[in-house]
């Protein structure tokens, strides 16, 4: 919802309420609840882009989400899916302990062949 249209609404209210327009009000609060909620369902994402966010693996996401919304409310489960804001995915970045290394399978031998037998 843009600001514009936050501010369209406020302007409207006041004209509404003196009027005693209390049905036009009511429908004008409703579209503005109505945008918000499309906008917050829009801002929604599963622990699988989460996980690739945060650079861990899936199981770890939803591991976090779940202490998240434990202790923070933030998250929710919808069947056996956990959802989370973008913003709250942002804001509350698991500890880096939790992060996928780097690759280092081949650092060993690559060392080796620089260095000689």
């Amino acid at each position: 919802m843009t600001n514009d249209r936050i501010e369209r609404a406020l302007a409207a209210l006041p004209g509404l309420l003196l009027q005693g327009d209390g049905h036009g009000a009511r429908a004008l609060l409703e579209e503005l609840y109505d945008a918000a909620q499309d906008d917050l369902m829009r801002d929604l994402c599963g622990a699988k882009q989460a996980a690739a966010r945060w650079g861990v693996t899936e199981r770890r996401a939803v591991a976090h989400i779940t202490r998240l919304h434990e202790k923070h409310g933030v998250g929710a489960r919808i069947g056996t899916v956990w959802v989370i804001r973008r913003a709250h995915v942002e804001a509350h970045p698991p500890d880096a302990k939790y992060r996928r290394k780097a690759d280092t399978t081949n650092v060993g031998a690559e060392a080796l062949e620089r260095t000689g037998p």
